[in-house]
């Protein structure tokens, strides 16, 4: 069972602008076959965040999953801090501090591979990203300390539209910066550029086979960097960028990652690539880079009927890539996706099918955009053995949601998921019921919900 609550504040433009508090309590009751609930669990999340016109702080403290009855650590916590200059020093500059989050190029770094997801209707990024920050979340406690800064030029009219630099240092010694700007040549053309480059701390203590070919190593530091370029126009939008890894003391190791989409009227094409030079590589989150290459292919169609009131839209994805297995082997992947979407004023439909070695799924979804909106969706999986292409286990979900409750700001919503899985003669899955209700008195939005999951 989980339970969750959140409030927010909202103060509009006075010193003190808001208020944001959320409790995530989970309890988790498992029978052992005496009966007893000794393997009964809970965990409980805290988070509290304080925005003023100058400053933010937020915490974070959280118990991890423990068992009833058992010692348990009480020391799981974050705090955080920011600092704005822009309306004391009319400078766009901000301070942070804390076990901070970062993401953008960052993460680049970190996964440099493309997602392997095959959704039917996609779309490319149109800008490049540098390193962005922010302060603790619920997932934070396990952060390391570190200080960042943060400026942000911004002007609405030239031809340099936004300049952003980021620095930042943390407690595993990682240091990093970037720098962001966007140009805007034309009136409908803007293109962007971003580079980032640091030094990061990287391990490598696994015994196993497959880090054996990387080789063993203690801890130490590598120079990565990562250079974006992108465009976006009426007709294109693309963006293209490659990372640097050092490998070796004098040798540096690239992976190559392009995004590509067409837009006519009725069409758009996404392409995506993704290519590395190197199997030695080993990115900022110590993890040895598997995927040699990727190509992601999407085509898209969309029309509306004569009576104007039904958009149509067609699409289909073609996912492949090469990697290297466990033991050393060149291992390829597939994947491949097929859809279709209707919207009318009343509704909107999905259906969908998904392929690959292991598995196919068909789902079909529906929402109704009156009424009490109610949010159908049903979908049927099979799973195959790898080797001899035969069924292992098939799956089948429904879920429906709804807003079962409205009367002027309170809003009360529901939803239901059903799992079944048939393996070998024998049925096995989980049933699923959440409830969330949201209230809204003048500046203050309060919300809590209740979910409660059964296996069986």
């Amino acid at each position: 069972m989980n339970l969750f609550s959140y409030t927010s504040f909202v103060f509009g433009k006075d010193y003190l602008k808001k208020i944001d508090s959320n409790t995530t309590s989970t309890f988790t009751i498992k029978k052992d076959s005496d009966g007893s609930l000794k393997k009964s669990t809970y965990a409980l999340h805290n988070y509290a965040k304080i925005s003023l016109r100058d400053v933010e702080f937020s915490g974070v403290y959280k118990i991890p999953t423990s068992v009833f009855g058992k010692s348990t650590e009480f020391n799981n916590y974050a705090l955080g801090a920011s600092m704005f200059f822009k309306e004391l020093l009319h400078i766009p500059l901000a301070l942070r501090a804390g076990k901070l989050n970062f993401s953008g190029a960052i993460s680049k770094l970190k996964t440099p591979a493309l997602s392997t997801g095959v959704s039917c209707f996609s779309s490319c990024s149109a800008s490049a990203t540098g390193i962005s920050s922010s302060l603790p979340g619920v997932g934070s406690t396990a952060k390391p300390w570190s200080i960042a800064a943060y400026y942000d030029y911004a002007n609405v009219h030239g031809i340099l539209r936004n300049a952003k630099a980021t620095c930042f240092y943390d407690g595993k010694n990682n240091f990093g910066e970037s720098l962001l700007f966007i140009i805007k040549p034309l009136k409908k053309i803007q293109i962007s550029f971003s580079e980032t480059a640091g030094l990061f701390s990287i391990e490598n203590t696994s015994s196993s086979s497959w880090f054996s070919d990387g080789g063993f190593f203690p801890k130490k530091q590598i120079l990565a960097a990562n250079v974006q370029t992108a465009i976006t126009s009426p007709y294109y939008r693309g963006r293209f960028f490659t990372n640097f890894y050092q490998i070796e003391n004098r040798k540096m190791g690239n992976t190559f990652t392009l995004e590509n989409s067409i837009v006519l009227p009725n069409f758009k094409l996404n392409v995506w690539g993704f290519y590395a030079n190197s199997m030695k590589i080993f990115t900022t989150s110590s993890t040895k880079l598997k995927t040699l290459w990727q190509l992601k292919i999407n085509p898209i169609v969309h029309f509306t009927t004569p009576s104007r009131t039904t958009l149509i839209k067609l699409g289909g994805t073609f996912y492949i890539d090469e990697k290297m297995d466990s033991h050393n082997k060149n291992a390829f992947t597939y994947k491949w996706s097929g859809g279709a979407n209707i919207k009318k004023r009343a509704f909107s439909s999905t259906l969908t099918a998904t392929g690959a070695q292991t598995y196919y799924t068909i789902s079909e979804g529906i929402s109704f955009h009156a009424w009490i909106q109610p949010n159908i969706l049903s979908s049927y999986t099979l799973y195959l053995n790898d080797n001899e292409r035969t069924l292992e286990k098939h799956r089948i979900k429904n879920s429906i949601s709804a807003q079962i409750f409205s009367k002027g700001n309170f809003t009360l919503n529901a939803k239901e998921t059903l799992e079944l899985t048939f393996k070998e003669g024998a049925i096995s899955g989980t049933n699923a019921f959440s409830i969330y209700a949201k209230q809204k008195i003048k500046k203050t939005n309060i919300s809590a919900s209740v979910n409660i999951k059964y296996t069986f």
